[in-house]
């Protein structure tokens, strides 16, 4: 599956979202930075270990990650986002 970063926090703590709409909570885990609109691509479901290698699909490399939260819709995975940290930056088209 693939998700587009489209909100990032100051505690690096990201918002994703996926071809249909359903959104994704994610923190790094890792010393590689995500950046708003990058395309990472993985298994985002929850099932088993919630820490995760994803690839980068932006900048060509992995990255390491840890599932939040899961299958949100764009208002909770904002409230999620603001509950964890403070948004810092949120991508609009």
């Amino acid at each position: 599956m693939k998700v587009t970063v489209t909100a990032k926090s100051d505690k690096s703590v990201f918002a994703a979202v996926d071809a249909d709409g359903n959104y994704v909570i994610i923190s790094l885990d890792d010393i590689r930075d995500i950046e708003l609109g990058d395309v990472l691509s993985g298994d985002f479901d929850g099932d088993g270990n919630l820490s995760k290698t994803v690839r980068n699909v932006t900048q060509g490399h992995e990255v390491r990650i840890c599932l939040e939260d899961w299958e949100c819709n764009r208002a909770h995975a904002l409230e999620q986002l603001q509950r964890i940290g403070s948004p810092s930056q949120i991508f609009t088209q």
